[in-house]
């Protein structure tokens, strides 16, 4: 690969990551919101729960099986871990770029 093409190959990628960078950020924003509405239920249904506290959890995770909240933050947390994985992948492509550009650099190329 030529100078030219790597350094093209980065702006691609730099490119990529501005136009992610608000998706990131939705992405994060609702998985923590999605976690703390999640956590305020749950803690609803252990304080409403009777027992010992390990009885109390084990109602309380129960109760949460399959609600909307638990639902929502399963969505909102793989939208969010999809888009770091596609971040470091686009963070791995750019530092093997950049590895290739200096050595193609000091070898004159």
């Amino acid at each position: 690969m030529t100078v030219q093409q790597i350094t093209e190959r980065l702006e691609g990628i730099e490119s990529d990551v501005q136009e992610r960078q608000e998706k990131g950020e939705n992405a994060a924003e609702a998985f923590h919101r999605a976690k703390r509405d999640f956590e305020l239920e749950f803690a609803k249904q252990f304080m409403n729960a009777t027992g010992t506290v390990t009885e109390r959890k084990l109602k309380a995770t129960k109760a949460m099986d399959g609600t909307e909240s638990l639902f929502a933050l399963y969505e909102a947390e793989g939208a969010y871990e999809g888009w770091k994985a596609a971040m470091r992948t686009l963070e791995l492509r750019a530092s093997i770029g950049q590895s290739l550009l200096k050595s193609q650099r000091e070898l004159g190329g």
